[in-house]
């Protein structure tokens, strides 16, 4: 009876054990959950401190109304602020003499305002220096020495004259500009302009000479006389044709018009013009549907 009695005690002992080892695994889950959920808290008051401090450095420079507990800000309500003083900028220094100005601008020289004057001679002295021709009509401009760039903007009538270009030759919004080149000058841009022509007088040049045009019409090339003595000006196409092949476009210039220097390459004749025959003049003043000399004449129907 005894043993029978310590057995039972144990059993009981055992499931005791087994009751408070389950009780404190459900405190430590939950103590687990708890502390997920307090540092989810955490978060969430962290982001609400930083929203309230978004939030009043805001209400500092605008008034808001609450509309269901939201600021909805209003600009016309805020204090008008006082207009920022504009920056001062330097105007440009001015010549009393007449307008015109020749001067180095950032390190570049700026010719300016000139109208039916003299010549101008500069000498570069320098192969890093650039010049500006800006405004100018109906003079030249002459540039002795080696020089990185020539712009020409907003020009008429105007002829400049260089010996070596490192980079470029620029001309924008121009009208009958003309540039002769007396040394190596490797591209030509030429954009928004019209009449203008090229003058090489470097055999050397001409190999690695590019024009670049955009909208330019009545654009020419000079070459030097050694090459044809016949045909010296050669003009630029301002007429293309483009077709897709294979998912790509290409363009080419119209055969009427020659191709760089392609055009060198002997002259064709002239074809006779077709001779086209006036159309008959319908007097009864109604639209027109029928065939003219072979050719169906749809006219004058309007909103038909």
């Amino acid at each position: 009876r005894l043993r029978l009695l310590h057995k039972e005690r144990l059993r009981l002992l055992h499931k005791e054990r087994l009751r408070l080892l389950h009780k404190e695994r459900l405190r430590l889950l939950h103590k687990g959950k708890l502390r997920l959920l307090h540092k989810r808290k955490l978060n969430l008051l962290r982001k609400r401190r930083l929203w309230l401090k978004r939030w009043r450095r805001r209400v500092l420079l605008k008034r808001f109304v609450l509309v269901n507990g939201f600021p909805v800000y209003f600009e016309a309500l805020a204090p008008a602020k006082e207009p920022e003083p504009e920056p001062v900028i330097q105007d440009e220094p001015k010549d009393t003499s007449g307008g015109s100005i020749t001067e180095i601008r950032s390190g570049k020289w700026v010719i300016k305002d000139y109208h039916e004057a003299e010549p101008i001679r500069l000498e570069s002295d320098s192969m890093r220096n650039s010049y500006s021709i800006v405004n100018c009509s109906n003079v030249a401009v002459v540039i002795t020495g080696k020089c990185t760039v020539i712009s020409v903007n907003s020009c008429q009538g105007v002829g400049v004259v260089f010996d070596d270009i490192v980079s470029a030759v620029e001309l924008v919004h121009c009208k009958k500009v003309q540039l002769q080149a007396n040394g190596n000058i490797p591209t030509v841009s030429v954009d928004n302009s019209e009449g203008t022509t090229v003058y090489i007088f470097s055999m050397d040049a001409i190999e690695n000479f590019q024009l670049v045009t955009s909208m330019a019409s009545a654009t020419n090339i000079v070459v030097p006389e050694e090459i044809d003595p016949e045909q010296i000006e050669i003009p630029v196409p301002e007429q293309f044709i483009s077709s897709v092949t294979g998912g790509s476009s290409s363009t080419v210039p119209r055969e009427d018009y020659p191709v760089y220097f392609e055009a060198l390459a002997p002259a064709k004749e002239p074809e006779p013009e077709p001779v086209i025959q006036d159309e008959p003049k319908d007097t009864s003043g109604g639209s027109i549907t029928e065939i003219r000399s072979g050719k169906w004449v749809i006219k004058d129907y309007h909103e038909a």
